[in-house]
């Protein structure tokens, strides 16, 4: 592969981590002020929808049992949709909640 192929390359695998949607503000809001349960409902619709943040959110919701039951097949779920989408965050914890 040529210099410039391998550089087109890096660039679209570093630019495919800033196509991703960010979280709305009320989501936001709702998360800074412990509203568990009105976050989720906020964060599903656009995480169903390919929003890797949303979807890495819902599962550390998940996981950690904030706004419902502690949850860790559904926190995989929404785990791997975001890895699946190149959130390297979501991988990271994907992995975690396979080992625990």
């Amino acid at each position: 592969m040529a210099r410039h192929e391998r550089m087109a390359c890096l660039l679209l695998i570093i630019a495919s981590g800033w196509c991703q949607a960010e979280i709305s503000r009320e989501a936001r809001l709702a998360l800074a002020g412990r509203q568990y349960s009105e976050a989720i409902a906020m964060l599903e619709p656009a995480a169903a929808s390919g929003n890797a943040d949303c979807a890495y959110e819902l599962g550390k919701l998940y996981r950690l049992g904030k706004g419902a039951e502690p949850d860790q097949a559904t926190a995989a779920y929404w785990f791997n949709i975001a890895a699946s989408a190149g959130h390297l965050p979501a991988g990271y914890l994907l992995a975690e909640t396979y080992l625990d």
